[in-house]
């Protein structure tokens, strides 16, 4: 037990929920923009989370055996309460329930507030605009990029799917990537072709993506080399 700080009886815990049955909760309905008291326990609120001492108090709070979900009956009233809403008993399953949820969720997710905190520099994948640098002058070339298609036999050179495959799947047709991610470097040793599902992932992990589209060029280039399709001097 620690010094100071109040600790309830069972006692009164089951005096105090006994004494809440059928009050509904001073604060239902109001929110931060329509209450000022609702607003600054919301600001003092934020503010105590943010301590360290308390983030360390609540991380040792669930560590170990301390947490919860290990406790024996604790796992089987969890069990029971998933058990108790799947099928066609989950609430999700009901008559409007998912057209209900989407149209919740688009009103939050087009706003201009939550647009504003994830694109541009408040974006955790911002690297500094370079989605609007220019491509190289050959770029706008449509024989070039068939020439890495057809060094690639208009194939993803990830997934394998071939180009006609994207059209029925993506509607649209294989893309040539940048390895370096680089768009003024349009070396053929830097360019590949892959799908429109491959080149969004190439998007993270960008280290990892590029080792390995490097290792695809070099192992195709020496079959290249091998066949007679490339000569070495």
């Amino acid at each position: 037990m620690k010094v100071g700080k109040y600790i309830r009886t069972e006692c009164e815990k089951e005096r105090l929920r006994t004494a809440r049955i059928g009050k509904l909760p001073w604060n239902k309905g109001l929110t931060k923009e329509t209450n000022i008291v609702v607003k600054e326990m919301s600001i003092k609120y934020k503010e105590y989370c943010s301590k360290e001492e308390v983030k360390k108090e609540k991380r040792e709070r669930i560590l170990g055996e301390k947490n919860p979900a290990k406790r024996l009956e604790v796992r089987k009233k969890m069990s029971q309460n998933h058990s108790d809403i799947s099928d066609n008993k989950n609430p999700m399953y009901k008559s409007g329930s998912r057209e209900k949820l989407s149209i919740k969720l688009k009103k939050v997710f087009n706003t201009p507030e939550y647009l504003a905190r994830i694109s541009g520099p408040n974006s955790c994948h911002w690297k500094g605009g370079i989605a609007f640098e220019p491509y190289c002058n050959i770029w706008g070339d449509k024989y070039f990029k068939e020439i890495i298609k057809d060094r690639d036999h208009h194939t993803c050179q990830r997934c394998g799917i071939t180009e006609m495959l994207s059209f029925k799947v993506y509607n649209q047709g294989l893309t040539i990537h940048h390895i370096n991610y680089n768009k003024k470097d349009c070396h053929l040793d830097n360019l590949i072709t892959i799908c429109v599902s491959c080149n969004c992932t190439a998007n993270f992990n960008r280290e990892y993506w590029q080792n390995l589209y490097n290792f695809i060029i070099c192992g195709s280039k020496i079959n290249a080399t091998k066949f007679g399709f490339i000569t070495t001097t």
